[in-house]
C-alpha cells in the first residue's frame, strides 16, 4: 500500500511540474536581451552610446528589428485569485534613421517611459486613482534585436 501511494505520489508531482514547466516560458527564454530601468514618466532617449555601453555594437544591427517589452505597470495583486500579465509586452517605439538599415551614431530609439506608481482616471468619480508602488521606483524596459520588425509609433497627420 505504502509503494502505490509512493508511485502515485511521484506520478502526480511530475504531472505538476511539467504543467508549470508549460506556463513559465515565456519571450526572454531566447535571444539577446538587455535591461533598462526608468523612474519618471516621459520621452526616454537610447542613443548610439547607451546601447555601446550596454554591450550592443550598434554598428552590427538592424535598427528595424529593435523592439522593447515592458511588464504590468504597479504593483502585483496582493491577493494571489486576482489577474495579472504573466509575459513581458511589446510596446510601441520611434526609431529615428532605421529606414538605412543602420545604426548609424545619430539614430536614436525613443518611447514613452512609465515610472512603476500606477495612476488611472475612474470616469464615474472624475477622479483619479493613484498607487504608489511600494516595493520599486523603477520601472524596467527589455531591449532586444529580433529577426523581424519591432512595433512602432503610429504617425498622424493634423
Amino acid at each position: 500500500m505504502r509503494t502505490l501511494f509512493k508511485i502515485v505520489s511521484i506520478l502526480v508531482l511530475l504531472i505538476i511540474q511539467f504543467d508549470l514547466s508549460a506556463q513559465v516560458t515565456g519571450i526572454l527564454t531566447s535571444g539577446n536581451w538587455y535591461k533598462f530601468s526608468v523612474n519618471n514618466d516621459g520621452a526616454v532617449k537610447i542613443d548610439y552610446n547607451l546601447l555601446k555601453s550596454a554591450g550592443i555594437n550598434p554598428d552590427q544591427i538592424d535598427p528595424r528589428n529593435i523592439r522593447i517589452f515592458t511588464g504590468q505597470l504597479g504593483m502585483l495583486p496582493q491577493a494571489n485569485d486576482q489577474p495579472r500579465i504573466n509575459q513581458l509586452q511589446e510596446i510601441a517605439i520611434e526609431v529615428s534613421g532605421e529606414s538605412d538599415g543602420h545604426f548609424n551614431s545619430g539614430d536614436l530609439i525613443l518611447f514613452f517611459g512609465r515610472r512603476p506608481d500606477k495612476y488611472e482616471y475612474d470616469i464615474q468619480k472624475q477622479l483619479f486613482a493613484y498607487e504608489n508602488n511600494l516595493f520599486t521606483d523603477k520601472n524596467f524596459y527589455f531591449l532586444t534585436i529580433g529577426s523581424d520588425a519591432g512595433k512602432r509609433i503610429t504617425k498622424v497627420k493634423i
